[in-house]
């Protein structure tokens, strides 16, 4: 048996017809999706604001208004905008970080100072900088920063 008779035995017409159907609603629900995608997107960017509490870090709290800022009595810690491999040049360039707080000082601290001044990435940093021992614990959830700049 071949030809159309072979469709007709085998329900072709039928798997067609739901093939068909399964483009044409698939093609339906992208359409529909692609079309809302603008409400997915804007809830994507309040995503912080949606978190229940947690360790979100709303940024223009911590910098003020720039009117403080730009009145030069906030000094920021300058620092490049990516962070080195080096376990050594990442803690030269957060020791004026901690010696801007006292010492010992818990981690919060650090983080809200390090998001303050635009460093890149701090938690992952000091969490890094905690398990090479340069941010050795002082008790009582403190901290201290002990680094020696190495001359090599």
């Amino acid at each position: 048996m071949y030809g159309i008779e072979a469709i007709n035995a085998a329900n072709g017409w039928n798997l067609a017809a739901l093939g068909i159907l399964v483009v044409f609603l698939s093609l339906i629900i992208l359409s529909i999706i692609i079309s809302q995608l603008h409400r997915i997107l804007a809830v994507w960017d309040k995503k912080e604001d949606l978190l229940p509490g947690g360790m979100t870090v709303d940024r223009s709290q911590i910098r003020g208004n720039e009117k403080a800022a730009s009145s030069g009595r906030e000094e920021t810690v300058p620092h490049p905008h990516v962070c080195p491999g080096d376990i050594n040049e990442i803690a030269a360039i957060w020791a004026p970080l901690a010696e801007k707080i006292d010492d010992p000082f818990l981690l919060a601290d650090l983080y809200k100072l390090a998001v303050k001044n635009d460093f890149p990435h701090p938690h992952m940093t000091i969490q890094r900088l905690w398990q090479e021992n340069i941010l050795v614990p002082a008790g009582d959830r403190m901290f201290r920063f002990q680094y020696e700049r190495k001359n090599v």
